[in-house]
């Protein structure tokens, strides 16, 4: 993205700064000016809500006294709750200060829709793990009722052995008693008229 630096000498006091500057960062008329303070820039920035939100005046002494530590310094700020700027600053070889802004803005909704990207995947992957976990339940209740259903099968197939067998038995038992009833009843009927009564009786 595009980059402004701003170089302060040690005192402090604004020495170069790029033509753009004030346009993109939307600085008043007449802050911009050779000498002018840099705490001025912290605290415009702080009223603003570019550093987001608290106290302006602590928020331009924090960012103040973090930009001129000795180590190299980062952080963002956020214009008009839209263009994402990173800032960073480092000090010079004669202790002053470049401060440099870079538009990160598109970087920014890039890393967003990444984001996004990646919890929609997360999500789908827990999704998928859902469903195959329910699919495998699912397996294994049909397997569980496959063999019950096996079981029960075997079952009432002993019962039809068992109740074949037992009527196989009655069949045989009475098929002598029934065979000699039917031939008394033949006899009875075929020379009945014949026979005394009291044989009658006995057959």
């Amino acid at each position: 993205g595009r980059s402004f630096q701003l170089l302060f000498k040690v005192s402090h006091k604004l020495f170069v700064w790029n033509e753009r500057f004030a346009e993109i960062l939307e600085i008043p008329n007449g802050l911009l000016e050779f000498g002018a303070e840099a705490q001025l820039l912290n605290l415009l920035f702080a009223k603003r809500g570019d550093f987001g939100e608290g106290d302006a005046d602590i928020l331009a002494d924090e960012h103040f006294k973090a930009q001129w530590r000795d180590s190299e310094v980062r952080g963002e700020i956020v214009l008009r709750g839209e263009n994402r700027l990173e800032m960073s600053a480092r000090r010079t070889a004669d202790s002053g200060l470049i401060v440099a802004y870079t538009d990160i803005t598109e970087r920014s909704i890039s890393d967003e829709l990444i984001r996004k990207s990646e919890e929609n995947l997360r999500y789908e992957i827990l999704e998928s793990r859902d469903r195959e976990e329910r699919l495998t339940e699912q397996a294994t209740s049909m397997v569980e009722l496959a063999e019950d259903l096996s079981i029960a099968r075997s079952e009432l197939e002993k019962l039809n052995q068992q109740k074949d067998r037992f009527f196989s038995i009655i069949a045989h038992d009475l098929r002598t008693p029934f065979n000699a009833l039917l031939g008394f009843s033949e006899i009875l009927a075929s020379m009945g008229d014949e026979l005394e009564k009291d044989k009658v009786v006995e057959y």
